[in-house]
């Protein structure tokens, strides 16, 4: 089963953000794919590394209209500091309202 990139799940969340900041202008069916803290153990890590690639649409086949199919030469990572995550997620706490009780 191929996968369907067509939701944008990794882009909704803060490292997913930070990380297409930091790759600048991207193509519309650009899509992050992989996420993983670096070094292991996850309680000490210290950056994550964050992946992606532009997807089409097969043009036949029953997984036409999906995002399935990476295009050759546009995979792109970004290292996102451990530091950089806490600082973003500190300013996007100030900028959003506190949720009421």
């Amino acid at each position: 089963m191929a996968a369907d990139m067509r939701e944008s799940i990794y882009e909704s969340m803060d490292f997913g953000q930070l990380a297409l900041e930091k790759l600048g202008n991207v193509p519309e069916n650009f899509r992050l794919y992989l996420a993983g803290m670096k070094p292991e153990p996850p309680k000490e890590w210290t950056h994550m590394e964050v992946v992606g690639a532009e997807f089409r649409s097969p043009k036949s086949g029953i997984n036409q209209g999906k995002l399935s199919i990476m295009v050759p030469g546009t995979r792109r990572s970004v290292k996102v500091l451990r530091s950089e995550l806490d600082e973003y997620r500190a300013k996007q706490a100030q900028s959003s309202p506190e949720k009421s009780s």
